[in-house]
């Protein structure tokens, strides 16, 4: 399995599954239709912009500050 940090942007981004997982770290999953704009990346992540298609699917975590 391949994992990106790619999600959201200037279109609709839908998340569809909330998970709070070990250390309260917050885990989000869901679908955008962004192609462009202020989407999300880590420095070296696998996919770092819109992939084709109609639509991209996101895995985020959050970790409490």
């Amino acid at each position: 399995m391949v994992w990106g940090t790619y999600y959201g942007g200037d279109t609709e981004t839908y998340p569809f599954n909330l998970v709070i997982g070990s250390s309260d770290a917050i885990i989000i999953s869901g679908i955008t239709y962004s192609s462009t704009g202020s989407g999300i990346a880590t420095i070296g992540a696998y996919q770092t912009s819109f992939g084709g298609g109609t639509y991209d699917s996101f895995i985020a975590k959050f970790l409490p500050g």
